[in-house]
């Protein structure tokens, strides 16, 4: 039954979505961490430091993770939309399914 409601794909998009948002937190704290305002020594300390423990390449990792799992969240979101859009189709047919039943047995004029 999950796979024509698509409740399967919405709990996972909700559970991706806080995902998302957690590792954009923390991401923003460690970034905010380690950033120095002020003097130029501390500026350039800070440059050095984030050259030796090269941080731009852990952001760009940050930044492509939190990509994929933008595309994994739309794909669920996307999947749990066909699915209640399959449901409402069913549930039309079975209407004019109906309707037809009615009109043939002479019930409906």
């Amino acid at each position: 039954m999950d796979r024509w409601t698509g409740r399967r794909h919405r709990r996972a998009a909700r559970r991706l979505q806080a995902v998302l948002i957690d590792v954009n937190e923390l991401t923003d704290h460690a970034e905010n961490a380690v950033k120095f305002v002020g003097d130029i020594y501390a500026a350039r300390l800070f440059t050095q430091v984030s050259a030796r423990l090269q941080l731009d390449e852990w952001k760009r990792n940050v930044q492509e993770k939190l990509k994929t799992l933008d595309d994994i969240y739309r794909f669920a979101v996307e999947q749990t939309g066909m699915a209640q859009a399959n449901i409402l189709e069913l549930a039309i047919v079975a209407i004019m399914i109906i309707e037809l039943w009615l009109l043939m047995a002479g019930i409906m004029k």
